[in-house]
């Protein structure tokens, strides 16, 4: 009997299976924390967990589920997605954190099918901003070295 592709159904219900599990784990590992330090913790691992049965839920529930579903409609742009993402992670270790982020987050939006740049370059932009204000102005908090530092730099 040979094996037939995962349906989009089985993908969503071991995906859920898995935020579950993760939630247990954290939701245990936070356990270890002094004081009220694992709280916030604890709290976030019963949200993803609540989110993964509420997953499960909708999944089991529906009235027609089509098993034949494949899980990828396009598997090129599926791949070019995560190489995409490959690349976007070594590129941070060398140019930095904002140059990258901002042509994944409009290179690959378009790759995978959303045509209106305009569109992804102020929400990309947008996000850039609030993370540099919050954790470098407001936080003083550093984000990874980049070659945008000197600009960056009049903003502390």
């Amino acid at each position: 009997m040979a094996l037939k592709s995962l349906s989009r159904r089985h993908a969503e219900l071991g995906f859920a299976a898995a935020l579950v599990a993760a939630a247990g784990f954290l939701f245990l590992q936070a356990a270890d924390y002094p004081g009220v330090t694992g709280s916030y913790p604890r709290t976030l691992s019963v949200l993803l967990g609540i989110g993964g049965l509420l997953t499960v839920v909708r999944t089991l529930r529906q009235l027609n589920p089509d098993d034949n579903q494949p899980l990828f409609e396009r598997p090129g742009r599926v791949y070019l997605g995560a190489v995409a993402v490959l690349f976007y992670v070594a590129a941070v270790s060398y140019i930095g954190y904002l140059i990258p982020s901002l042509i994944l987050g409009i290179a690959l939006p378009y790759a995978l099918g959303y045509r209106t740049l305009r569109h992804s370059a102020l929400v990309v932009t947008a996000t850039l901003a609030f993370i540099v204000l919050v954790f470098v102005v407001a936080l003083q908090r550093p984000i990874p070295r980049d070659l945008l530092d000197p600009l960056l730099a009049v903003l502390r």
